[in-house]
């Protein structure tokens, strides 16, 4: 009886163990569910949290630059449409006085240079004008020219005394012909007048003064060139491979040393003077093109040359000062909104000295920063946070 009653005390305690034991898991299930549950809206949220934030970001590329900091330092832009754009031969060339443009004003005679009052390089001068004199006074030998003005004196004198005796059968007609002779080589030799004074034919600026004032100069010698610089001459050395280009050349802008942007001839009333089948010159063809003066370039100048050849229409192309170079690659900074921008990488073609064509990069209608790009860059390199882009993508 003791054994069976230990028995069952035994089973009754097992079975309330069991209850306990599946209370407990089904306790423990639920929560773990609530738990997940709880980590799914926890991760929903921060995922909602997230776009929203984002939304509100502007992109890691783009560049935040205020309208007043914009205006300050002279950020403008263009915007981009297709246009026509002419093929261009880049090569380096010349510019030239024209025929019958320049005129060299020479020594009458030997002795050392008086130059005029004023005389210099530059000033300007008028048809008829004195450059200098020339005077031998105070040299060996003495004035050249006061010694030819003694020499034709004497031999008129003597000329004249001939001449009777010459008529009345005096003297014979060898004596009379020397004499004769001796006159007109004094007179050949003589410049009365003024013979000693150097001027030039043509009114236009002194272009090359080749003496000093004091100077020993033989007859002859060039004292200084004057130039109208009505019109000009261009002369550009083409390679011989694009023979089969330079007939369609028209035109050129020139771009000279101490300038940053480029001329155009068109503008100068330019005309193509070279023939279009000229031969080679050791490897090169050149091209003359013929304009008006202009006091932005002079002759004897060398340049940067951009032959401007046959076009093609809608072509895309932004002035040369938009493209910026990093690392052998190049930029331009796109507007994106009154505050944004966009630095875009871009393949360019051909330029003509003020503009460059864009083969990709760029599409019709995008605005490009032409002015101020500088400070875009420095916006774009600031450590500062930028404010939002408010600019729909």
């Amino acid at each position: 009886m003791r054994i069976k009653y230990i028995l069952m005390v035994a089973y009754i305690m097992m079975m309330v163990g069991c209850n306990s034991s599946n209370g407990h898991s089904e306790h423990d299930h639920a929560h773990d569910h609530e738990t997940e549950e709880h980590a799914h809206d926890h991760d929903h949220d921060h995922d909602h949290d997230h776009e929203h934030d984002h939304d509100h970001e502007s992109s890691a590329a783009e560049i935040v630059l205020d309208c007043a900091k914009a205006e300050k330092y002279g950020v403008k832009t263009e915007k981009v449409e297709p246009a026509p754009f002419s093929k261009v031969i880049k090569v380096s060339g010349e510019i030239l006085p024209a025929q019958g443009d320049s005129y060299d004003v020479v020594a009458p005679t030997s002795g050392n240079v008086r130059l005029a009052s004023g005389m210099s390089l530059g000033v300007a001068v008028r048809a008829g004008q004195r450059i200098c004199s020339i005077t031998a006074t105070g040299m060996v030998g003495g004035d050249v020219n006061e010694a030819a003005k003694v020499t034709l004196a004497t031999a008129k004198r003597e000329l004249d005394r001939l001449t009777p005796l010459y008529n009345d059968k005096i003297v014979t007609e060898r004596e009379y012909l020397a004499a004769v002779d001796a006159y007109e080589k004094a007179k050949l030799a003589y410049r009365p007048q003024g013979g000693n004074v150097a001027t030039t034919a043509i009114s236009g600026v002194v272009a090359q003064l080749n003496v000093s004032d004091g100077q020993y100069v033989d007859a002859g010698t060039s004292i200084a060139t004057v130039r109208k610089n009505a019109r000009l001459l261009l002369r550009a050395d083409v390679p011989e491979r694009y023979y089969n280009v330079i007939p369609t050349i028209k035109s050129a802008n020139i771009k000279p040393t101490y300038s940053e942007s480029a001329i155009s001839l068109a503008e100068l009333n330019s005309k193509v003077v070279s023939s279009p089948n000229a031969s080679a010159i050791q490897g090169y063809i050149p091209v003359m093109i013929e304009f008006n003066g202009s006091n932005m370039v002079s002759a004897g100048s060398y340049v940067e040359v951009y032959l401007i050849g046959a076009g093609r229409d809608n072509a895309l192309a932004v002035a040369e000062s938009a493209i910026q170079e990093e690392l052998g690659s190049k930029y331009v900074f796109v507007r994106l909104d009154e505050e944004c921008y966009d630095k875009r990488r871009v393949e360019t073609g051909e330029s003509d000295g003020n503009r460059v064509e864009i083969l990709s990069g760029v599409k019709a209608g995008e605005e490009v920063v032409t002015e101020g790009a500088m400070f875009v860059r420095l916006a774009a390199n600031s450590s500062e946070i930028p404010s939002a882009c408010n600019h729909q993508h």
